[in-house]
């Protein structure tokens, strides 16, 4: 008998068998990161400090983009019937608090539309693309990424690029290259899902991590400048990179001892798992602050 429940146990797919606990660690880490960013008044002098936001919206992404491509399959309407139910109350909830506490006027029609800003409208963009994109194209998520990142490079040169000493990430093309971590996170998740996953070594893991960020902000610094502005279309790349390698280092002991640690894991699960949360807090008194 146990051997026949063994067996049944290794036919369920990955995430049937154990919580993956290195998407907890990540979501804990893309909250510090975009916590980090918006910490600018209180950096001072040193408000160049206050970095990670772009790196930090891509985890999200990325365990998005992973966790979707585990679960199980969905209409449509049941598909993104969940999606508001999981993202919609934190935003009424925000809203209201907003409301009370700060005298910030809104009508239903912004809390709909308007309210989380562009990340909620990336989500809730990308939450439909998915869905096609799961129910008849998961066995060709490589050619779905090849396709996007083509996208995003015609969009660059229709819409006239990016205006010199601007950064992409402050421009509507951010709508197209986020996309790509949501793609490789589910890439990503459908392999797992599907075959045993080795990360490899953790101290390849972390020099591949930290040349991917120095790639990454290379590129976005030089690609301000006058007639460079492609370089910070190709930051999506070494975006996904960190994201991957952000993931796999994720999977190494020193995590796994984090996690299970009674001190230190409580506070890694609560955090990431109010990841979304804390983006939209973040948010909402951003705005209350600018007005």
């Amino acid at each position: 008998y146990s051997s026949a429940a063994s067996d049944v146990y290794k036919r369920q797919p990955y995430h049937m068998q154990k919580r993956d606990f290195s998407i907890d660690v990540l979501k804990f880490l893309a909250a510090i990161l975009i916590t980090n960013s918006h910490m600018d008044l209180l950096y001072g002098d040193y408000s160049y400090l206050a970095t990670g936001g772009a790196l930090g919206d891509s985890l999200f992404f990325f365990c998005s983009g992973y966790t979707l491509f585990l679960g199980r399959d969905a209409s449509f309407f049941n598909w993104y019937k969940r999606r508001i139910n999981r993202i919609y109350p934190t935003i009424f909830a925000w809203a209201i608090a907003c409301c009370a506490i700060w005298s910030i006027s809104t009508d239903f029609l912004d809390i709909l539309v308007a309210d989380g800003g562009w990340f909620i409208k990336c989500l809730m963009i990308y939450y439909a693309v998915l869905w096609f994109v799961k129910r008849y194209c998961r066995q060709r998520l490589g050619a779905v990424f090849i396709l996007a990142s083509a996208i995003i490079f015609v969009r660059f040169y229709i819409g006239g690029g990016v205006i010199s000493g601007a950064n992409v990430y402050e421009d509507p093309l951010r709508y197209w290259m986020f996309f790509l971590t949501m793609l490789a996170g589910a890439m990503l998740g459908v392999r797992r899902n599907t075959a045993p996953y080795n990360p490899g070594r953790a101290w390849v893991n972390l020099l591949m991590l930290v040349a991917c960020a120095v790639v990454f902000y290379a590129m976005l610094y030089f690609g301000k400048r006058e007639g460079m502005a492609l370089l910070q279309v190709f930051t999506v790349f070494p975006m996904v990179g960190f994201a991957e390698y952000f993931y796999r280092l994720c999977n190494c002991r020193l995590s796994r001892s984090l996690y299970d640690n009674r001190i230190t894991g409580p506070v890694i699960k609560c955090i990431g798992g109010l990841c979304l949360e804390i983006y939209l807090c973040l948010l909402y008194t951003s705005d209350a602050a600018d007005e």
